[in-house]
């Protein structure tokens, strides 16, 4: 499917797989908030996923789904002028005990903002491992705006955004 009209009926079939996968995990998020709220009322403790997860490969499913998003009218989440870049690629990085698809909406999360936000540059993802402090640090930055200083003390709260 070398011809234009292959390479976008490859792009709507991607980003159908990738709409598909997240509306899955929302459904999937719904449901784990509701037995999260039954055990709470019973009193019993909340399951926590440990598995693997390999945040190389989730950072790149990101930025392949980021790179195919599209918005409200849309058109392309990443503006022509805006560049995703991973910093992650071909980089080790240990594997940490968690959730894959709470990571995965974690980090897409942080990158589609930033998209929504960044007119011209980039958006970048890098990863930093501590083995000192057992910690594994990822960073999301961008060119756009910024976040207002009132902002910055309305971001943490659920429910609020600038």
């Amino acid at each position: 499917l070398e011809t234009e009209a292959g390479k976008k009926l490859n792009r709507q079939l991607g980003m159908v797989k990738c709409c598909s996968a997240r509306l899955l995990d929302l459904v999937t998020n719904i449901m784990d908030l509701a037995q999260n709220e039954k055990r709470k009322k019973e009193g019993r403790a909340l399951p926590r996923l440990e598995d693997p997860v390999d945040l190389a490969a989730v950072v790149d499913e990101v930025m392949t789904m980021t790179g195919m998003a599209v918005d409200k009218m849309n058109k392309p989440l990443v503006r022509p002028t805006v560049s995703l870049v991973n910093n992650m690629a071909g980089k080790r990085v240990p594997l940490i005990a968690g959730d894959a698809h709470k990571c995965t909406q974690m980090i897409y999360n942080l990158v589609t903002n930033a998209c929504k936000f960044t007119e011209k540059g980039s958006v970048s993802i890098s990863a930093r491992h501590l083995p000192d402090q057992q910690r594994l640090e990822i960073d999301v930055a961008d060119t756009g705006r910024g976040i207002s200083e009132e902002g910055q003390k309305l971001i943490f709260e659920p429910f609020q955004q600038e």
